[in-house]
């Protein structure tokens, strides 16, 4: 897998409109830049819940920083797996959802 594009990821509005001004479509994205350019994830519900659509679009705006969080607990997990055997499950598969969400295993 390919790296992704680092963040800062956010969520902004977005819309088209008509040559006279008014809005045809709107909603929100997940805009993140890469080399001057917009990387954008574009989300829509069918049935009009912007809430979840805004809720969905946060947490995948939020996705780079959880990464970099979880790389860094992953050092503290490996410490604690080899010290305190009880956990060792529990902490292999925080390791092994780390290496999913870096394209390392399926």
């Amino acid at each position: 897998m390919s790296k992704h594009t680092p963040g800062p990821w956010v969520v902004e509005e977005w819309d088209v409109r008509e040559p006279d001004g008014c809005v045809i479509n709107g909603g929100l994205q997940v805009v993140a830049i890469k080399n001057g350019a917009k990387c954008s994830i574009y989300a829509a519900t069918e049935d009009g819940d912007g809430d979840e659509m805004e809720a969905n679009l946060n947490l995948i705006a939020a996705a780079p920083q959880l990464l970099l969080a979880l790389e860094d607990a992953e050092k503290i997990l490996r410490g604690i797996a080899e010290q305190v055997p009880s956990v060792k499950n529990r902490c292999d598969s925080y390791i092994a959802l780390l290496a999913k969400a870096k394209g390392d295993s399926e």
